[in-house]
């Protein structure tokens, strides 16, 4: 006993007491990690087989976003994240106890626990601090959350018809809502700001101005077509469906957004517009067009002097009226557009609600022209034309000359 205090009370005893601590705190640690390890893996293992066995598929519309694969993934990161995190707590809370054991390292020791004390005690003032500001957000995100609700229900109210608006139309609901949806939000984060932890600190600031930056850098085209999109949705140009023609290009509206217009061509050609270039350009509607007042059907044809003008109407009109899609009220009309120095210029007008078919009906009114002039004998071509022609055929098919016709011709070259 006498030789066990003369150790003890030897210089030495505490390096030595430290070291088998030391070797003790080691060995115990190990076991415990092994323990803890053991027990995770349990948990681990039990949660493989209940994701496998009760949890399903989180599924958005026909895509799978997470299956159990993935969503067990998730857990075992978790689990993992818990059990890094309590072993690291155990050696934050031993590691410091054993190292105060030793006299040289107590100073060090009480400098660290300070430092993590202090550090403790201003995130914790800092989170009490907080409470306040962060349960304002809240309810300022709750009762945003709501008027959205019911600014949505609206929105589907008034485009489904079953709620009227005088002046409102049905398909301003949805363009509408966006537009309130994005002047709210805007207005949220403008009211949440102050609110936010450390929105005072010059990070926060400086964070804002680069965003601003960003933003008005980037934004300018973006903005430029939203505002032009929202701007077309008012004057209701026109409408998904609708046949129209903006500037050289006539189609079929097929997509209408913010920010661009989509037309699909008579020859299937698919054209995405940006909505500033239509709203600096010019817009015609030929469904509106022809549902309102009937489309007119319209060509120019050029007859020399020597042809009577009223038969030239006759059969501009007969043309007209061959053509199924043509009106017969409003009756087809012809106008004598110029009376230039050898031929006399004639526009056929007629009336149609089938508006998708122009394309058609015109090729079918210029196949009619030429069938009843030249069954009339009469050349659908400019006078100063023909005084430069010697022993000639008109330019009339075959089919289309009589016997008077022909001998008409043969005394012409005799």
């Amino acid at each position: 006993m006498e030789k066990i205090e003369q150790l003890m009370k030897a210089p030495s005893a505490p390096y030595i007491l430290g070291v088998v601590l030391f070797i003790i705190y080691v060995i115990l640690m190990k076991i415990a990690y092994k323990i803890l390890h053991k027990i995770f893996i349990k948990i681990i293992f039990r949660s493989r087989k209940m994701v496998h066995e009760k949890l399903k598929g989180i599924n958005l519309g026909n895509y799978e976003l997470l299956d159990t694969k993935m969503q067990f993934k998730i857990v075992y990161l978790i689990l993992k994240s818990i059990e890094v995190l309590i072993y690291g707590i155990i050696l934050l809370v031993t590691l410091p106890a054993l190292f105060y054991l030793n006299p040289k390292t107590q100073v060090m020791v009480s400098s660290l626990w300070n430092y993590v004390y202090g550090l403790l005690k201003t995130i914790g003032i800092s989170f009490l601090t907080a409470i306040p500001n962060i349960v304002t957000i809240i309810i300022i995100i709750f009762i945003v959350k709501n008027i959205l609700k019911f600014l949505k229900y609206l929105a589907v109210e008034l485009e489904s018809g079953k709620l009227r608006v005088k002046g409102f139309y049905p398909e301003w609901a949805t363009p509408t809502f966006n537009l309130s949806k994005v002047f709210i939000y805007m207005l949220t984060v403008t009211i949440i700001a102050p609110y936010l932890p450390g929105s005072g600190s010059d990070a926060f600031k400086g964070i804002s101005i680069f965003a601003g930056i960003l933003i008005s850098l980037g934004s300018s085209t973006y903005v430029g077509n939203a505002i032009a999109g929202f701007i077309l949705t008012y004057m209701r140009s026109f409408q998904l469906g609708d046949r129209i023609k903006i500037n050289e290009i006539t189609g079929d509206v097929v997509g209408k957004t913010l920010l661009v217009t989509r037309i699909k061509t008579t020859k299937n050609e698919r054209v995405t517009i940006p909505n500033a270039a239509i709203l600096s350009g010019h817009i015609i509607n030929y469904t509106y067009s022809a549902k309102k007042y009937n489309l007119v059907l319209h060509t120019s044809i050029t007859i020399g002097y020597d042809v009577d003008w009223r038969i030239v109407h006759k059969l501009l009109e007969k043309s007209a009226r061959d053509i199924k899609e043509t009106l017969d009220a409003p009756k087809p009309f012809v106008l004598q557009k110029a009376l230039n120095d050898f031929y006399v210029e004639y526009e056929i007008n007629a009336y149609t609600k089938s508006e998708k078919m122009m394309p058609k009906l015109m090729s079918e009114l210029h196949a009619n022209i030429q069938d009843n002039f030249h069954g009339a004998g009469i050349e659908i071509m400019s006078p100063h034309y023909r005084v430069n022609r010697s022993n000639e055929d008109v330019a009339i098919p075959e089919k289309y000359l009589n016997e008077e016709t022909k001998e008409n011709q043969e005394n012409q070259e005799n």
